[in-house]
C-alpha cells in the first residue's frame, strides 16, 4: 500500500507531465527546508487559469487529460485516498 509520501509524488508527477504549475506548502514543504512537521495531509496550491466564473477540479482534470497523464493523476487521488482512510500520511 502507498504512503501518503508516495502519493504526493505521484501528484506531482502528473502536475510536472501535464505543465501546470503548482507549489507545495505547509508540513511537507517545512519538513524539506529542515523545520519537521508532523502531517496528516498533503497542501498543494496549483495555478488555474480559466475564463469564466467557475474554477473547479474539472480544470486539473482537462489539463491532465490534454497531456496525457489523466491516469496518473486518477491514480495519486486513488493512493492518498487510500492512505488516507488508513491513517499513513507520513
Amino acid at each position: 500500500m502507498m504512503n501518503g509520501t508516495t502519493a504526493l509524488l505521484k501528484l506531482v508527477e502528473a502536475f510536472d507531465q501535464a505543465d501546470l504549475p503548482y507549489m507545495i506548502v505547509g508540513s511537507y514543504s517545512s519538513n524539506f527546508y529542515g523545520i519537521p512537521r508532523s502531517t496528516k495531509d498533503a497542501d498543494v496550491v496549483a495555478v488555474m487559469q480559466v475564463q469564466g466564473p467557475v474554477l473547479d477540479w474539472s480544470y486539473i482534470e482537462k489539463c491532465c487529460a490534454e497531456h496525457g497523464t489523466l491516469e496518473l493523476l486518477t491514480e495519486a487521488i486513488s493512493e492518498a485516498a487510500s492512505a488516507w482512510v488508513n491513517d499513513e500520511m507520513e
